[in-house]
This record gives structure tokens, C-alpha cells and sequence, in this order.
């Protein structure tokens, strides 16, 4: 039979086991849930920057991954540890890729943007001109923006007009935007109409 000081050392004992076993980390054990979380190794988009209506292709590499989720679709992915989708986005777009275990989550973005292709050729000042006939205007040119999809001025673009009505000459019929993206193109009313 234990006597009550016996206990009570017996008791001291193990509580100062306990505390020396958390103190020199010997809790920490290997197989813990903060070593058996999920991780995504690697989520990328190829190409990164695509043409207005193209795709790209998302891939990816886990491990310890039970279940794949890719956001903002909302698609629950069918083979979780690794594989590619292919996506059409429309616009400039940030994928999320969730893996999930019994332990946790882990979680990765990669971004996929739309490069800027003319789509466009729009009138900055009107597109109706009066003037007199055999005068040049001069002091306000006839100014025209090429436009991507998302309605921002390019630079570095070439405009080719051709005249459909007036009775005038349009100088230069060809020019580049300037690096604000607008062209501005002079127009001399030579005819009897006097319009543009």
C-alpha cells in the first residue's frame, strides 16, 4: 500500500517528466496534424498573359491532398495530387487552388491576365467637321484613339483612314498614336460641300 508522501512524490514526478518532456520539444511528435496538412507544391498558368478568347492551361503538383478546389468556379478537381484544366477567361482573373485533407487546407493563387489587342478605332472629338472651303484645319485636328477590349487608349498604333463622305483631302491618310494613344489627322476642305 502507498502511503500519502509516496503519492505525492510519485505525482511530482510525473508532472516534472511532463514539463521537461514539453520543454526540451520532445512533445512535438512526427506525425502530428501540423505535419500531415496538405501543401501545394506548385500551381502555375501557361501562358500567364493570353489573347482576348484564348485559353490557358492551369497545372499543379500537391501532396497529402485528399480533395482539390479551384476557385472562383467553385470546380471540385478530379485528381487532387496533380493534373492540368484548361480555362477561358475573359478578363484579367486570379485562380485559387484549395487542398484539402482530415488535418487541414492549404491554398495557392496564380494570376491570369489579357493582353491588349486593338479592337477598335474611335473618335475623340466628334466625327462630323465643318469648315471653309479651301481652308486646313488647323487648330482642331480630327482626333481618332485605337481601343483595346477593356476600352484603354494603345499606343504605338497604326490608323489608316480612308474618306466615305466630304469632298476634301485628308493629311496624312496614315499615322501612328502618340503615347497617350491618340492620332490627330488635319483635313483640308478643297470641294464645295465643306463638311467632313
Amino acid at each position: 500500500m502507498l502511503s500519502i508522501r509516496n503519492i505525492i512524490l510519485l505525482v511530482v514526478t510525473l508532472l516534472m517528466v511532463c514539463l521537461f518532456a514539453m520543454w526540451s520539444g520532445c512533445g512535438d511528435s512526427p506525425n502530428g496534424p501540423e505535419n500531415n496538412l496538405p501543401e501545394i507544391q506548385s500551381f502555375i498558368a501557361e501562358p500567364q498573359t493570353i489573347n482576348p478568347s484564348d485559353s490557358t492551361v492551369l497545372s499543379w503538383q500537391t501532396i497529402r491532398t485528399d480533395s482539390l478546389r479551384l476557385l472562383p468556379s467553385d470546380t471540385l478537381l478530379d485528381n487532387p495530387v496533380s493534373g492540368l484544366t484548361i480555362v477561358n477567361p475573359e478578363f484579367p482573373i486570379t485562380y485559387t487552388l484549395i487542398a484539402y485533407n482530415s488535418f487541414g487546407l492549404d491554398s495557392a493563387t496564380v494570376h491570369v491576365s489579357i493582353s491588349s489587342v486593338p479592337v477598335a478605332i474611335e473618335p475623340i472629338n466628334g466625327i462630323y467637321f465643318k469648315g471653309i472651303m479651301g481652308d486646313t484645319i488647323t487648330d482642331q485636328l480630327m482626333l481618332f484613339a485605337v481601343v483595346d477590349c477593356n476600352g484603354h487608349y494603345l499606343a504605338e498604333q497604326q490608323i489608316q483612314l480612308d474618306m466615305i463622305t466630304g469632298d476634301g483631302i485628308l493629311g496624312p491618310r496614315s499615322i501612328m498614336t502618340n503615347s497617350a494613344g491618340v492620332a490627330g489627322f488635319a483635313y483640308n476642305f478643297s470641294g464645295n460641300l465643306a463638311h467632313a
